[in-house]
């Protein structure tokens, strides 16, 4: 047996072979590291650094679980080692444990206070955890100990700059060397420390570096942006006026450029571009702006300028329509439409959708329509002109009417035009996808999925048409019929739900679980929904390479914009989806009445006597923990296996149908735990406050589900479900039966805020209904708060909900107007009004699947009367 030798020196042999440890571990070498750390151990089994080391070495070779015993092991042996606490701390941060890890080297700079490695590593943490604080201070100390270092200086500068100490990170770059030729490295730092003053609000100052700048600025464009937005916010309106000009000449199709243009002549107080919206309910036309302004006459002068200057930009010329009206709207949307069909321009419809939003200017579009239709037919030329057009042009003018009537939910005329279109050329694919569309909006899935499948057919090749056939067979709950369309693109050899996992293909995923949550799959749609979440975390984690890449290859501009895109990457709408999908499950799964432990009915016990029975039941008992035992034993087994394993390929391939994800024991606490996790990132998200509100309500944690209330009622006071849950938080909290006084005191003032002037909740819910007769989901709202009120008011409940069918545009409320069927048939039971009310709602949505039930399996008449083909020129 070796005598006991001191713990922290090694003799001079010893010493060179733990440095060998070190060389090993950097090289990669674990096995001749773990050679010379046994070596070491043989003769000192006390050493702690060389059982960190040797800990530090098994992690890299996959067995966690032992490296985890012998760092421990090494601290307890040597509890003052830097060493030992910094290896820890490598070995957290190996798990992603960040937190844990900046703790153990804080613990470590606490025994060598000025360790550079350290000091480091503990930097990176403190960034990736947006500790900014603690971040300047680690930068700061690294400053001071090795201040030759340059990217020590350009760090500092980054930490000075997030905790928005704008003079201390401009001194930090001041220390740059200006070098002899133009460098791409210091051209960067340049417009890096223009942005800092900017961000401070020195304008004029950020443009007059800017100006001293440029002979050594590599890239211009950056340059002129920048300075063209400094000037605009100076209000040096010439100078910005030419800037923006110039910018123009490079990209006219650049809305950033066409607004600062057109702010630039003084038009900021009226004039905004934003891109137009796919969406035609949320205008971006501003309502204010018409020939009767008093700017008007700029902004025509302009418009007109840059038309006859910039004739091929698409959006110049459709710049002119967001204003224009009467006579002069129309001589330009005529201009503009006949421009986008003789081009043949499929996109030329989703590029003006943002129109829809005005119904005068709608009218002159079909009145335009139809008069070219017209012409087309009849004469092969536009009206007014004998220039003949191709058979195309009648083509994409026939799809864009058809996408007209589409919009306004004239459903039978869009099917009738795009099936005209169709007739007329059949080998034109966007015609299959847009009438795909149409049996959207119609409410047959089944028929929109087949008929994208026939567009894809048209064109195996092309990708994008594989993605929207699959999707559109997932909307149609045929996930195994998606599943094997996209695995045609799919990488060779592997599972396609790998392949998709790995690519973090989330449309598919959300998709997928959408559809199991529709059809019940529990358990596979939480596993796919979590998979979502999954993806985040990883693209949250792959940031911390980016701290010491974006140092190196100074690209401190995107790092700043990189970092800031992290601190709202969990608010993205997948994340925030994901995370209601599971909490929507949890509350449902929560919902459903717990299963009853089945009676023994085996025929074999029914002769035996008790004493008899006892003895077998004890039997069974012991075989049953006998079993459990063994099972306990082969999971912890699998566990300790699964722990050796760095990361799995794919979690996905762990519990398949998500069997523990649906059995677990709290499932309120479960939801309530994910809706933490995006707690001040949902703010600006409806569903997400709904739910909340509804699972507090259940957990009867008030002040959550009032600040989840409030923030509903925010963002829209009017929603349906935000009366509901107002009126749901009124009649159920009571004050009185909190027991600390202040929060009873808050509940009691918030209550009568909630309430307002109004004397009761019927009162309440009268005005509500009053100022929203018009809408389907509101009356709806209103009629099933009376009832719920008050059930003997019942009667005057359905009185609201048949008043609904007299609601003006109803043909375009198809989910209202289901969800109204379905409350009547379960909240109200009532099934004569149900039966009324599906008899009413029929003729108005005849493509339907819920109100035509075999609309699948028989194609819609105007399928079956499909008109001639036009005649070709």
């Amino acid at each position: 047996m070796a005598t006991k030798k001191n713990n922290k020196a090694l003799p001079s042999k010893e010493a060179a072979l733990f440095r060998s440890i070190l060389k090993f571990y950097e090289r990669k070498q674990y096995k001749k590291g773990l050679k010379a750390a046994e070596q070491i151990l043989s003769k000192f089994p006390e050493h702690g650094e060389t059982l960190a080391m040797k800990g530090l070495t098994l992690n890299c070779m996959d067995k966690k679980t032992e490296a985890y015993e012998l760092v421990k092991k090494g601290i307890k042996f040597d509890i003052t080692s830097h060493v030992c606490w910094h290896v820890l701390g490598l070995l957290y941060r190996s798990d992603r444990d960040y937190v844990e890890a900046s703790k153990c080297y804080n613990t470590a700079l606490k025994h060598d206070k000025e360790n550079i490695q350290i000091l480091r590593d503990l930097s990176l943490l403190q960034i990736q955890l947006r500790d900014l604080e603690g971040y300047r201070d680690t930068r700061q100390t690294l400053v001071r100990l090795k201040p030759k270092q340059k990217n020590n200086w350009i760090a500092y500068a980054i930490a000075a700059h997030l905790v928005r100490d704008y003079s201390g990170s401009q001194a930090a770059l001041d220390l740059e060397e200006k070098p002899e030729q133009v460098e791409y490295e210091y051209s960067e730092i340049l417009l890096y420390r223009n942005m800092i003053i900017e961000e401070s609000g020195q304008f004029q100052d950020a443009l007059k570096h800017l100006d001293e700048s440029k002979p050594m600025i590599v890239d211009l464009l950056a340059w002129q942006e920048k300075r063209a937005d400094l000037l605009l916010k100076l209000e040096r309106w010439e100078e910005a006026k030419a800037e923006y000009h110039s910018l123009l000449e490079i990209n006219s199709e650049n809305y950033d450029y066409l607004n600062g243009y057109l702010r630039a002549h003084s038009l900021p107080s009226f004039i905004s571009l934003p891109r137009p919206s796919a969406t035609p309910s949320r205008s971006l036309v501003p309502d204010s702006f018409d020939e009767s302004h008093e700017k008007f006459g700029v902004l025509e002068s302009v418009l007109n300028a840059l038309s006859t200057e910039f004739p091929s930009s698409h959006t110049i010329r459709e710049l002119p329509l967001r204003f224009y009206s009467g006579d002069r709207f129309r001589k330009a949307m005529d201009k503009y439409l006949r421009r986008g069909f003789l081009k043949g321009t499929p996109a030329l419809f989703t590029a003006s959708k943002w129109l829809y939003t005005s119904p005068a200017k709608v009218a002159i579009i079909e009145e335009l329509l139809l008069s070219f239709v017209h012409s087309l037919e009849e004469n092969h030329s536009f009206p007014d002109t004998a220039e003949k057009s191709a058979p195309s042009v009648l083509v994409w003018t026939i799809y864009y009417l058809a996408q007209h009537y589409d919009v306004q939910g004239d459903l039978k005329k869009a099917f009738e035009y795009i099936d005209r279109a169709i007739q007329h050329t059949p080998t034109v694919i966007d015609l299959y996808c847009t009438k795909a569309r149409f049996y959207k909006h119609a409410g047959d899935v089944k028929a929109a999925s087949d008929v994208y499948e026939k567009a894809r057919e048209l064109d195996l090749a092309d990708r994008y048409l594989n993605t929207k056939s699959t999707k559109y067979c997932i909307r149609a709950d045929q996930v195994e019929k998606a599943d094997s369309v996209i695995s045609l693109f799919t990488r060779d050899g592997d599972n396609s739900q790998t392949n998709l996992f790995d690519m973090q293909c989330m449309w598919y995923e959300r998709e997928v679980a959408d559809s199991f949550t529709r059809t019940g799959d529990y358990g596979k749609a939480l596993k796919k929904y979590k998979a979502m979440l999954t993806h985040f975390a990883d693209i949250s984690e792959d940031q911390f390479d980016f701290h010491t890449y974006c140092l190196r290859k100074m690209t401190l501009r995107a790092y700043v914009k990189l970092l800031r895109f992290e601190d709202q990457l969990l608010a993205h709408r997948n994340h925030l989806a994901a995370v209601r999908g599971i909490v929507d499950i949890y509350l449902i799964l929560n919902a459903k009445p717990k299963e009853q432990p089945k009676e023994d009915t085996d025929p074999s016990l029914a002769n035996l006597s008790v004493q008899e029975r006892k003895k077998l039941e004890s039997k069974k008992r012991r075989a049953e923990a006998r079993a459990k035992q063994k099972q306990a034993e082969e999971q912890a087994k699998n566990q300790q296996a699964q722990k050796e394993k760095q990361k799995p390929k794919n979690p996905q391939e762990d519990d398949i149908n998500g069997e523990k994800l649906v059995n677990v024991g709290d499932k309120l606490a479960e939801a309530s735990k994910y809706l933490q996790s995006v707690r001040g990132y949902a703010n600006n998200d409806m569903e997400t406050q709904f739910l909340a509100f509804q699972l507090f309500m259940i957990r009867k944690k008030y002040l959550l589900a009032l600040q989840a209330l409030k923030t509903s009622i925010h963002l829209d006071a009017n929603h349906a479900q935000t009366h509901k849950n107002r009126i749901q938080f009124l009649r159920e909290v009571d004050p009185a039966t909190e027991k600390e006084a202040i929060v009873a005191e808050v509940l009691k003032e918030e209550k009568q805020a909630l309430l307002g002037s109004h004397s009761s909740l019927q009162e309440l819910n009268s005005a509500y209904l009053s100022a929203n007769k018009h809408s389907v989901p509101s009356t709806l709202a209103a009629a099933e708060v009376t009832f719920s009120l008050d059930p003997a008011h019942k009667s005057e409940a359905l009185k609201i909900i048949e008043s609904i069918p007299q609601l003006p545009d109803l043909h375009k409320n198809l989910q209202d107007c289901i969800a109204v069927h379905k409350s009547v048939s379960s909240t109200f039971s009532e099934p004569e009004v149900a039966q009324k009310l599906y008899a009413q709602f029929q003729p108005l949505f005849p493509w339907s699947t819920y109100f035509h039930p075999q609309s699948n399996e028989t194609k819609p008449p105007l399928e079956e009367q499909k008109p001639e083909a036009p005649s070709q020129p």
